[in-house]
């Protein structure tokens, strides 16, 4: 009951923050309520993390008040600013019996998910070495132990002191809560984040395309083996997959409607990656990189106003900047890549086949990235004046993702992870509900797309 109550506090705190920002009542009750987990988990973190930068033993009661303050004023900003809930959107037509059958298994799966992790304990080495027992140290000291002699530094194990702490701040804030460690509840976060995952496809794929192959898609991904096996296991690969597809989306989305709400989810989500994984900081240079690009090449430059650009700018750093501090402050450094390992001669030409082998017929994804190259291929061929596409933002950045991975295997000796297969899959996993995005949005009729007046964030 305890976990059920925390969990639906942080959807309170972050379905109000999508309604706070939703100045144009652009979005949906179904899109804020699966916004509302990751953005409430991502705040709940920050504070934590506050208190390890200030040094001071960790506190249930100031670190819950801290964010009940916090959603108050939230709350009290969206009554002033008379925000609606849009619950008349929750109301639909009739479904075929196809769409039926189709939503039924995807509620099966998410049953099978959901059951399955709450019927174990975590497990697997990289859940338990990289994030579960930072977790159980955070709980048993109360603190952040910054002792480098010790084992447990910074949660320990030391050799991984320089992860990010998002994903074990936010299972010691459960702990914290229940008083007391329950690992199979634990398990349900990563579960949570596979249902938001699957709502945030949807939800965004129907404003493009009809609901029923919105539906056919949210299918497709629901059932790929590696990210069912994600939904219930904690690792960091999966929060992570959720903020980079929601980030690439809503800033697709800006360039197509001109939402400041979207420009503002975009930056907050790029932020949020930085926490989760370390691979985040860079996923997030290059989306913003390649966006900024767009709107150079769309002449929307010009049109951006400031204040939107500025908020915007803020809400990146406010979930980014903290942690990136902490870093410098403690000399973690950014990266467990060595010095040694970016040289010149570190260059491995043999995993070239294995990495296109693995990536297009294995890993549990079938022969889904080869058939992308088709749906890809078709796209550009029919469809005239391609350069001035706004699909061409997703297509750059999941191409621009695949090239940095690629490059990270090929030029360091994280290599031996592609060989032993325990890395390419999840970097795989990572870009994969991106391209369900984007081969769904190749189904978009040419009379859809629909262009809104600019406006400015109300605050």
């Amino acid at each position: 009951m305890i976990f059920i109550i925390s969990v639906l506090f942080l959807c309170l705190f972050g379905f109000v923050s999508v309604l706070a920002i939703d100045s144009q009542n652009k979005y949906s009750f179904f899109e804020k309520t699966i916004l509302s987990f990751s953005l409430g988990a991502a705040v709940i973190t920050q504070i934590m993390l506050l208190g390890a930068l200030l040094r001071v033993d960790f506190n249930i009661l100031v670190i819950n008040s801290i964010f009940g303050i916090l959603l108050f004023s939230m709350l009290a900003y969206s009554r002033v600013k008379k925000r609606k809930l849009n619950i008349k959107e929750l109301k639909h037509g009739r479904k075929s019996l196809v769409s039926r059958l189709i939503f039924l298994i995807i509620i099966f799966q998410i049953f099978f998910v959901t059951s399955e992790a709450i019927l174990r304990p975590v497990y697997g080495f990289d859940a338990l070495d990289n994030w579960a027992i930072k977790a159980k140290s955070f709980f048993y000291e109360k603190s952040v132990n910054l002792d480098k002699t010790d084992q447990y530094f910074m949660g320990g194990p030391a050799s991984k002191a320089n992860y990010p702490l998002h994903i074990s701040f936010l299972a010691a804030w459960f702990y914290f809560n229940q008083g007391e460690i329950k690992e199979n509840l634990i398990n349900l976060i990563p579960a949570i984040y596979y249902i938001s995952l699957l709502g945030l496809i949807y939800i965004n794929l129907k404003k493009y395309i009809s609901r029923r192959k919105a539906l056919i898609f949210t299918l497709f991904l629901s059932t790929a083996p590696l990210l069912i096996y994600h939904g219930f296991n904690y690792y960091a690969d999966l929060p992570i997959a959720f903020c980079l597809t929601a980030a690439i989306i809503y800033l697709y989305n800006y360039l197509r409607r001109e939402h400041p709400g979207d420009l503002l989810l975009g930056a907050m989500m790029c932020g949020a990656m930085v926490f989760i994984k370390n691979n985040g900081l860079f996923y997030a240079f290059i989306i913003l990189a390649i966006f900024l690009f767009e709107l150079w090449r769309l002449k929307k430059i010009k049109s951006l106003h400031k204040k939107n650009l500025a908020i915007s700018i803020a809400g990146f750093l406010v979930f980014s900047l903290p942690w990136i501090i902490y870093v410098y402050i403690n000399k973690l450094g950014y990266t467990t890549i060595s010095e040694n390992r970016l040289t010149p001669g570190n260059f491995h030409p043999e995993i070239i086949k294995l990495f296109f082998m693995n990536l297009w017929f294995t890993y549990d994804f079938f022969i889904w990235f080869a058939v992308l190259l088709i749906f890809i291929f078709i796209f550009i061929k029919t469809t005239p004046k391609i350069l001035k596409s706004k699909k061409l933002f997703i297509i750059i950045t999941f191409f621009a993702l695949l090239a940095f991975h690629f490059s990270f295997l090929l030029f360091t000796d994280l290599y031996v992870y592609l060989l032993d297969g325990t890395l390419d899959g999840r970097l795989s996993l990572i870009i994969f509900p991106l391209s369900v995005f984007m081969a769904g949005i190749f189904y978009e009729k040419p009379s859809l797309p629909q262009q809104t007046r600019h406006t400015i964030i109300k605050l």
